[in-house]
């Protein structure tokens, strides 16, 4: 039993005569000559549940005065009534275009759609021909769009439409992995082209051929959900002259050597505790390094030398630390800069040297206002 239901020329009469005697959201199609009577109404047009348009009902209904919603109309395709209707939409100013069920649209609609001030939305697309990239590409606003469908754009390897869409989106990437051989060295091709910030928020591998082309870019990346990482990896993407950022669960020495030929800030995400030797390594890195999820740093020359590192390092933050010897916090102490750290979750030793801090002495302050409240 089909769950079709015709808006026909009859009803759009109805609702010209009495707008509150027809709910227009409850039809899932409309037939040409209801269209030509929609269009004389003055008030707003809720057709977010028409499925499909013919070309002639798509001219109607651009003399429409104002189309709130056709967030179900899975086409619109370049004939003379979708463009005279895109027109119409472009022209609603600043306002949202919801057109979600959209599932092909032609490039020159989406060019006039694209080119005006609205917000427009196509979460509905999941593919995209050459000419509608080069559209992408060039939108001063970019459409809403879903994040597989923005995954897709990516992986295509067009490099105008990637630089658009890492401009748009403040260089995100949320694709999960790159495919093989060629195609992948191609996607990172137009990555490295973009010359932006890139964080990778589902990538769990990085390809040697990726690694390969990124290890010349110059601006920061930051891989957050890496699953495995190999040194022949790390090797490439040591190269780059921006910041690294790395989720890594554990640091072999050898991997901590490869990382202090970088030269730039190192982040190194879900590394709890660092072994003496790789320790060392670290500490001679030559830009920043952040170990935000470090819960341990003992008392061995490796942990000790890096604990001088951080010291020097602005803006760290050890928040996660638990285990911290005497030595490394009488190092830390010495940190010109804020202090970013719980001292409660600290051995009482370490926590009281550190409470030296300047970080911390409102917190004593107020404790002492405390308790002359108290003795009051």
């Amino acid at each position: 039993m089909s769950d079709e239901k015709v808006l026909t020329k009859e009803i759009a009469e109805q609702f010209l005569a009495d707008e509150d005697s027809v709910d227009l959201r409850e039809f899932t199609e409309i037939e040409d000559e209801a269209a030509e009577v929609l269009a004389k109404s003055s008030s707003g047009l809720n057709l977010r549940t028409l499925r499909h348009l013919s070309d002639d009902a798509a001219g109607h209904l651009s003399r429409a005065v104002n189309i709130r919603s056709l967030g179900s109309i899975s086409s619109l395709n370049d004939s003379k009534g979708c463009l005279a209707l895109a027109d119409t939409l472009a022209g609603i100013g600043k306002a949202e275009i919801f057109l979600d069920g959209v599932t092909q649209i032609g490039s020159d609609v989406a060019k006039r759609l694209f080119d005006s001030e609205a917000k427009v939305y196509l979460r509905g697309m999941t593919a995209a021909s050459e000419e509608l990239m080069r559209v992408i590409a060039d939108a001063p606003i970019l459409p809403e769009m879903s994040s597989g469908f923005i995954d897709e754009l990516l992986m295509s390897g067009h490099a105008a439409v990637t630089s658009r869409i890492v401009e748009g989106y403040d260089g995100v990437i949320g694709f999960e992995s790159f495919p093989t051989g060629e195609k992948a060295a191609q996607i990172a091709k137009a990555l490295l082209l973009t010359n932006r910030d890139l964080a990778f928020h589902a990538l769990g591998e990085v390809p040697i051929e990726v690694a390969e082309v990124m290890s010349q870019h110059r601006a920061s990346l930051c891989f957050y959900a890496l699953e495995c990482i190999s040194e022949d990896v790390i090797s490439h993407l040591v190269k780059i002259k921006g910041d690294l950022g790395l989720r890594m669960e554990t640091l072999p020495e050898s991997t901590a050597q490869l990382l202090t030929s970088h030269k730039a800030d190192l982040s190194l995400y879900r590394i709890e505790n660092i072994e003496d030797k790789a320790a060392e390594h670290l500490s001679r890195h030559a830009g920043r390094v952040i170990l935000n999820d470090l819960t341990s740093l003992g008392a061995s020359n490796g942990e000790l030398l890096l604990a001088r590192k951080l010291s020097g390092c602005w803006g760290w933050s050890l928040y996660s630390l638990t285990e911290l010897s005497d030595s490394a916090a009488e190092i830390l102490i010495k940190h010109e800069g804020e202090v970013f750290i719980d001292l409660d979750n600290l051995p009482a030793s370490a926590a009281e040297i550190l409470r030296q801090h300047p970080s911390f002495q409102d917190d004593d302050d107020d404790e002492d206002w405390d308790e002359d409240e108290d003795d009051e």
